[in-house]
C-alpha cells in the first residue's frame, strides 16, 4: 500500500508541474526550459521503473516493494490517465473560461516543429553518450573524447566570434594601415 501511495503521490506532483507550467507566450516554453522538461520526463520514467521493479536496488533504497503484476498495470494506467486527464481538463477549462488564452496555446502548439525538440534530443544524446563513455572505462577513449570536445568548443567559439563580428587574432584592429 505504501508503494502505491508513493507512486500516486509522485505522479501527481509531476502532473501538477506539467499542467500548471504555462509556458509561451508568458515565459519560456516547456521545450525551451530543458531542465524542467528533462526533470519531468525523468520523473515519469522513474515512477514506471519503480512500479515495474526494473532496478531492484533502487526500490530497496526507496523502501518500495515491487507492485504485483495484477495491480501494476492498473496502477500505471490510472497514473497515465490522471496525467492526461489533468492536462485535458485544464485546457478544457481554459477553452470555456479564457478563450483568448486557449487560442494562444493552440497557436503555439501548431507552431511547434521537430527542430524545437532538437536541443532536448541533443542533450539527452550527450548525457547517454557520457554515461556509456564512463561505463566503458577505457582511458584512451577518455583522451579521444576530450580532444573531440576541445575541437568542438573551439569551433563553437570561432562561430560565436564570427557572428559577433570580432576580428580574428593577429589582424589589425580599427582599420589601421601598415607602413611600407
Amino acid at each position: 500500500l505504501n508503494t502505491v501511495c508513493w507512486l500516486v503521490e509522485s505522479s501527481q506532483q509531476v502532473s501538477v508541474l506539467f499542467v500548471n507550467y504555462k509556458g509561451r507566450p508568458w515565459m519560456k516554453g516547456l521545450l525551451e526550459n530543458q531542465p524542467l522538461f528533462l526533470s519531468i520526463f525523468i520523473s515519469v520514467i522513474m515512477v514506471g521503473i519503480c512500479a515495474w521493479g526494473a532496478i531492484p536496488w533502487l526500490n530497496e533504497i526507496l523502501n518500495l516493494v515491487v507492485v504485483p503484476q495484477a495491480l501494476r498495470v492498473h496502477v500505471m494506467i490510472t497514473l497515465l490517465l490522471s496525467l492526461i486527464g489533468s492536462f485535458i481538463w485544464d485546457r478544457l477549462v481554459l477553452m470555456i473560461f479564457a478563450p483568448e488564452i486557449f487560442k494562444c496555446y493552440a497557436e503555439q502548439a501548431k507552431a511547434t516543429t521537430f527542430m524545437d525538440f532538437w536541443p532536448l534530443v541533443k542533450t539527452v544524446g550527450m548525457v547517454l553518450g557520457g554515461l556509456i563513455f564512463l561505463g566503458a572505462g577505457n582511458p584512451i577513449m577518455w583522451g579521444v573524447a576530450f580532444m573531440i570536445y576541445r575541437n568542438y568548443r573551439s569551433s563553437q567559439q570561432q562561430q560565436g566570434q564570427a557572428a559577433a563580428g570580432a576580428t580574428p587574432a593577429g589582424q589589425a584592429q580599427g582599420g589601421a594601415k601598415k607602413k611600407a
